[in-house]
């Protein structure tokens, strides 16, 4: 009788610790970080954040992401390694920067330069199995992209119609230096945060920038006219540790990757509504808007 009392004992402690180990696992929180560069009140961070609060939601608070805006002096690609080795989870990264660090993705993410946008957008779209393909060998991987932000030649003086004679910065990699060639060549790949004093201080005569980047750093305000394009083809990438992924349960997979699909059509609402009412600014302040401005 005490025997079976003993062993009815330690049957019930054997099932009550079983219970706890299994209660503690499905409570535990998995931490995630999101680093990025663009500020706080950017449409892309704002998406962020959106992506953040469904991730939370979802998985009842079993999965949390910090988002971090990083300081001016932090470059991409100190993130894009950061996100190789785990040291973040999740960043957001230019097409063009994405580029320069993998040249094989040329093929999967640049349309032809006359190509409708937002047909190359959803080329891109559906590359996105290819591209991690690519990616795989860094550790890194594409969760979803933004659609690209559009771009515009912000030129200070009213005379420098001629962009082909135009002495030019960019603001982003390689890809846009080629498709900005002046008789000059190629432009000079040049930081945002330099944009304002390069073109007031004539350095340049104009500044290639994303036009929504360029208002930014308030250098719009010493221009007298901008030349829209239309016809951009690199998107903006949502990128995730490999790793970390692989890691998670089936269930939370799905979780990540339903929410950064709606964080897409977040991002890509909040980025065209900023764009129109950037415009309507530039033109109350009697900037010249060319628009289309394809060659």
């Amino acid at each position: 009788m005490r025997l079976k009392t003993v062993l009815t004992v330690c049957l019930l402690i054997l099932l009550f610790s079983c219970h706890e180990e299994r209660t503690e696992r499905s409570e535990k929180t998995t931490l995630m970080r999101l680093s990025a560069i663009e500020g706080i009140q950017h449409p892309h961070m704002k998406a962020a954040e959106y992506l953040a609060k469904l991730i939370e939601r979802r998985s009842g608070n079993r999965m949390r992401i910090q988002v971090r805006s990083s300081s001016a002096e932090e470059s991409i690609e100190n993130l894009l390694k950061q996100l190789s080795f785990g040291g973040i989870t999740m960043t957001i990264a230019e097409g063009d920067v994405l580029l320069d660090a993998y040249p094989g993705l040329r093929s999967l993410i640049c349309g032809d330069l006359d190509s409708d946008a937002e047909m190359a957008y959803q080329q891109v779209l559906e590359n996105i199995e290819k591209i991690n393909s690519i990616l795989a060998s860094s550790n890194v991987m594409v969760l979803t992209c933004y659609h690209p932000k559009t771009r515009g030649i912000f030129i200070r003086d009213e005379d420098h119609t001629d962009l082909e004679r135009l002495r030019m910065g960019t603001v982003g990699g390689s890809f846009y230096a080629m498709m900005y060639r002046s008789e000059d060549g190629e432009p000079e790949t040049i930081k945002l945060n330099d944009a304002a004093g390069y073109i007031t201080d004539y350095t340049y005569d104009a500044v290639e920038a994303p036009i929504i980047d360029f208002a930014a750093s308030e250098a719009y305000g010493f221009t007298d006219s901008v030349t829209i394009f239309d016809n951009e083809v690199l998107p903006v990438f949502l990128l995730m540790n490999r790793s970390v992924f692989k890691s998670l349960s089936n269930g939370e997979k799905e979780i990540i990757t339903e929410a950064s699909e709606l964080s897409r059509y977040y991002a890509d609402s909040l980025l065209k509504r900023a764009e129109e009412t950037l415009m309507t600014r530039l033109k109350k302040e009697k900037v010249l808007i060319l628009e289309d401005g394809r060659r």
